[in-house]
Formats: C-alpha cells, sequence, structure tokens
C-alpha cells in the first residue's frame, strides 16, 4: 500500500513540475513575442515624410480610460472589443518647452494599414522617438493624456475598419 500512495505522490509531483515549466515557458514566449512586436513596430512605422502635419480633430465626449501608472509609463486600453493586446498603448509623458507630448512607447500592429505617420497622426522627434502629432501646443498634463487616449481609440477604429481621422 506504502508504494502505490509513495508512486502517486510521485506522478502528482512530476506532473505538477512540467505544468509549472509550461506556464513558465509559455510566459517567457509571450514577452519574447510582445518584444519583437515592439521592434518590429518601431521598424516598419518609420516614414521619410516625417515633417508632414496631419491633425486630429477633438471629439466633444472624452474617451472613457482605463490607465495604468508603472515606471513613469501610462499604460492605456483603448475603448472597444477584441483582445487586450490589440488594445494596449503605452506613452510616456515628457514635457518639452511651454508644451507636453505623448510619446509612444507601445502600440498595436497597424497590421496591412498603412503605416505612415502623416496618416497616424505621430511625428518623429529629433533623438527618434515617436509622439502623436497635435496642431497646437498642450500647456497642461491632462489636456495631453485626453489627446492621446482620444488618438489611441482612433488608432484602434483606423486598425479595424481603415476609418481615417483628423
Amino acid at each position: 500500500m506504502d508504494k502505490t500512495i509513495y508512486s502517486v505522490f510521485l506522478v502528482v509531483v512530476i506532473v505538477g513540475a512540467c505544468v509549472i515549466k509550461l506556464v513558465y515557458l509559455n510566459c517567457k514566449e509571450r514577452k519574447a513575442q510582445q518584444q519583437r512586436n515592439r521592434n518590429n513596430n518601431n521598424s516598419s512605422n518609420i516614414n521619410s515624410n516625417r515633417n508632414s502635419v496631419s491633425r486630429p480633430i477633438i471629439q466633444e465626449s472624452t474617451p472613457v480610460a482605463r490607465a495604468n501608472i508603472s515606471n513613469n509609463y501610462v499604460y492605456y486600453f483603448a475603448n472597444g472589443r477584441g483582445p487586450l493586446e490589440d488594445r494596449t498603448f503605452c506613452f510616456s509623458y515628457e514635457k518639452v518647452g511651454e508644451s507636453w507630448r505623448a510619446y509612444i512607447v507601445k502600440m498595436p500592429s497597424l497590421r496591412s494599414r498603412d503605416a505612415s505617420f502623416a496618416l497616424t497622426h505621430r511625428l518623429r522627434a529629433d533623438d527618434g522617438r515617436t509622439y502623436v502629432c497635435w496642431d497646437s501646443p498642450i500647456h497642461n498634463l491632462k489636456d495631453m493624456q485626453n489627446v492621446s487616449k482620444m488618438w489611441a481609440d482612433c488608432i484602434c477604429e483606423y486598425i479595424k475598419t481603415g476609418k481615417r481621422f483628423g
């Protein structure tokens, strides 16, 4: 009887260890895939016409936001349906001169949509980082956060339907 209990115990321990290892590998692979996606977004979003200026229109209703602040980054989960990774944006807000900028740290893949900076209302800073394009200086952080949230929702709609904004 003791051998049977011991054998069952060993099987349970081995299966448990295998499950833990699989979960660990799955998490590790998911992080690697997210990093590859970030690298692909950064390399595919380069546009030779970086100084083109096209401005989004402010919508009267402010989008409902769910934002998490982590390590000086703000993660915004855009409105809509679909997998969370297809709606996750990460912004870094910085004051440049008298105006605020929302630097785009992470955004979903544009898939087959045109990724030009003019069409997606993005600009590239001198240091190579990408930020949300707007037609006038924004003098306070709260307004810049609202602009970037609206921009993120518009980008998600553009990815989903191809509907241009601005």
